[in-house]
């Protein structure tokens, strides 16, 4: 997989929608772009065409006949966590959208959306999916993080974590030692705007806190108070200022 600007080559994207003027619309537009188009028309066709053809992204509706959009995009994170999913949904309410990244999806885009907009934000997932899988463990005191596997232990025991907070995690990991704005968490992490998303970046913070600090009150997640936050050993001496 290659991308240099909006240079795209050799990416599949597998488009799932029932309706087929919508998948016409996306195929005729993206293929323009150098992206080769994959079609399912229900969730069951794309669970089989993820496993048989290995998409490097899945273009999601939420409303599908059987299965709807956030079920499958749970059993595609499930089986093939490393896939980026694009949820498209007509849907544009905060609860939606907050129920569609607790089941994993990486971005959420209302319909109707702009086929340049939709683009930019398959780059920006393809980009930050490519970035992440150059290294394949992340390690700090005594976390362990396994980009291939998803898992994620600590003190070398399993901690069980959800989509959202593995992938919170992980950019944290990626980025320690450095401080990273909620703007930057919730864009590179949700794909999300601060207008929708006003706390989701602390509560979500919390949630990983509870399940990856240690005891007494030390945090790998320090709060950069009016920031952002910054991931570090609690156990250094050496602390940023």
């Amino acid at each position: 997989m290659s991308i240099e600007g909006i240079k795209v080559l050799n990416v599949k994207v597998l488009v799932v929608d029932d309706n087929q003027e919508d998948i016409n619309m996306v195929r005729d537009f993206l293929s323009t772009k150098g992206y080769e188009i994959l079609e399912a028309r229900s969730g069951e066709q794309a669970l089989l065409k993820v496993k048989q053809m290995k998409p490097d992204l899945v273009v999601l509706d939420w409303l599908l006949p059987g299965m709807q959009g956030v079920d499958i995009c749970k059993e595609i994170k499930t089986t093939t966590p490393n896939v980026p999913v694009l949820m498209l949904s007509v849907h544009k309410s905060a609860e939606h959208k907050v129920k569609a990244f607790h089941h994993g999806c990486d971005d959420y885009v209302s319909k109707p959306c702009e086929l340049e907009e939709l683009e930019i934000r398959i780059q920006n997932l393809l980009k930050r999916s490519s970035v992440i899988t150059t290294k394949k463990m992340f390690k700090l005191g005594d976390i362990e993080v396994d980009v291939l596997a998803h898992r994620v232990t600590k003190a070398g025991q399993f901690v069980d974590l959800t989509v959202k907070e593995y992938c919170l995690l992980e950019f944290l990991m990626i980025n320690s030692g450095k401080v990273v704005t909620r703007n930057m968490i919730l864009e590179q992490v949700w794909g999300a705007d601060t207008e929708t998303f006003t706390n989701i970046v602390d509560v979500y913070v919390n949630y990983l806190r509870k399940k990856v600090d240690p005891p007494k009150g030390d945090t790998y997640i320090r709060t950069i108070r009016g920031i952002g936050y910054m991931m570090e050993d609690p156990h250094s001496k050496q602390k940023a200022a």
